[in-house]
């Protein structure tokens, strides 16, 4: 990489545009160190909104966004950049993969195209456009005249991924994918792009997020566990110890990937290491799998962190905890606590929930009499979405059917005082829930100590 060396002031110097320009560069180099070796991978998407609306009439347009190039430019949109619009019937059959582009630094030449306005950039192919108006700008010290200045936009450009040969000396992020559907092109929910922070992607997040809830729901049914057996009991045995032991590994875990997620800003790399770290601690319990996440025949490994292949590591790693959680005890997918709301008690669900290979369940807990809870749930409490609940309330229509499970599957979690029922969700309105990502609960005269959950678990757990 080339390096400005700094420049020679001395008396009497006759000061051109090049001693500002050299002066800039080397003002900007300074950063180079702390983005090359504070941390790897810092490039990529930070924040990304593109305009689904128009993606109808096949038209390709970004609304804002934020992106580190690979050289280190930090690039705002619309701000201190300007891009063009792209239509998608440009894109070849089956490549729909697009990227962002940023013109190199041209060392020994022009890096500005100067332009009557910033309507019309396709024949811009330099790294900065000017306009040939000037701005006014104050005087941000002692008040003195406005003065004229001509500042530099940064060209951005889309690039369909059959173009990138013919494209030139171009720094490149990846940022979508399309997916065809019939007539129709969606933006891919199965990609994310290169980013330095997991909240540049909402799948990202996402996806970190089903990770975090998976293990903590793991860590619950352990500890309930625990409880139940008591660690200090005659009945304690060595199978319980693995338990204890296995509980101990994912308590380490909850706590920091709560952290995580509650700042947004760390970068996936760093994410990424302590779930690679948490595979290498639940191997202890595997015959199977060793603390790289290798099977016997090598064909399964954890993936190494990859930058422009994030959803296939996460999800990748997400199976391999999936996997060997399972080796250890096999347990609920997810639990979601129903928070009171007025008269209805509601969760929000993730779309993650609704795979369908899931089964769902409705936990209750209290103090009051089973079988006066079970009487009154599975006769008079109605279950459904929350947009449809008050309407099946005021006409008096039944919920979502439960059934009550006097053996409820082993996956689920053995509290004291625990009631189960299966959530019957082959119905229209378990469609409502799905398309609206809640559920709610209406129960009259509940117990007031009632502790309600959605206990999700895989059909392969389920009782044949």
């Amino acid at each position: 990489m080339s390096v400005e060396r700094l420049l020679f002031w001395q008396q009497g110097l006759f000061l051109q545009p090049q001693h500002f320009q050299l002066m800039e560069q080397s003002f900007r180099e300074l950063l180079t160190p702390l983005k090359q070796f504070m941390i790897p991978h810092f490039w990529g998407v930070i924040s990304l909104k593109i305009k689904e609306t128009r993606l109808a009439g096949r038209i390709l347009e970004v609304q804002n966004g934020t992106f580190i190039f690979p050289d280190g430019t930090h690039v705002v949109f619309p701000g201190n950049a300007v891009m063009n619009v792209r239509s998608l019937d440009d894109a070849h059959a089956g490549s729909l993969n697009v990227y962002l582009g940023l013109k190199s630094w041209y060392y020994s030449g022009e890096n500005v195209t100067v332009v009557e306005n910033l309507e019309d950039l396709s024949g811009v192919t330099t790294r900065f456009v000017a306009t040939t108006d000037s701005e006014e700008v104050d005087d941000l010290h002692a008040g003195g005249p406005v003065g004229h200045i001509k500042k530099l936009h940064y060209v951005l450009k889309l690039f369909w991924e059959h173009e990138l040969e013919q494209s030139g000396d171009y720094h490149l992020i990846q940022i979508a994918r399309f997916e065809k559907r019939g007539a129709s092109i969606n933006l891919s929910q199965d990609y994310i792009p290169p980013c330095p922070m997991i909240s540049g992607s909402e799948s990202l997040l996402n996806l970190i997020g089903e990770i975090r809830d998976q293990i903590t729901a793991r860590s619950r049914q352990l500890e309930e566990y625990k409880k139940k057996r008591g660690v200090h009991s005659a009945e304690f045995g060595s199978r319980d110890m693995v338990y204890i032991l296995a509980l101990r590994s994912l308590n380490r875990y909850v706590p920091l990937l709560h952290h995580y997620t509650q700042t947004p800003t760390i970068h996936p790399w760093i994410v990424y290491g302590a779930l690679r770290q948490l595979i290498g601690e639940l191997s202890s319990f595997s015959d199977r799998v060793n603390s790289l996440g290798e099977f016997p025949d090598n064909d399964h490994a954890s993936p190494s962190y990859d930058h422009s292949r994030l959803w296939d590591c996460y999800y990748e790693i997400q199976n391999l905890i999936s996997h060997l959680l399972d080796e250890i005890t096999a347990g609920p997918e997810y639990i979601m606590s129903f928070i009171r709301d007025g008269v209805f008690y509601g969760a929000d669900l993730k779309p993650v929930v609704f795979k369908e290979n899931n089964r769902f369940y409705l936990s209750v807990r209290t103090d009051d009499e089973a079988s006066s809870v079970i009487q009154t749930v599975t006769t008079l409490a109605k279950l459904g979405s929350r947009e449809d609940l008050k309407h099946i309330v005021a006409r008096a229509l039944p919920g979502i059917h439960l059934e009550h499970q006097p053996q409820p599957p082993q996956q689920l979690p053995r509290r004291s005082n625990a009631i189960y029922f299966l959530i019957h969700h082959h119905s229209e309105q378990w469609e409502s829930v799905v398309k609206n990502r809640n559920i709610a609960l209406y129960w009259n005269n509940a117990p007031g100590d009632a502790d309600i959950e959605l206990v999700v678990i895989r059909r392969s757990h389920a009782p044949k």
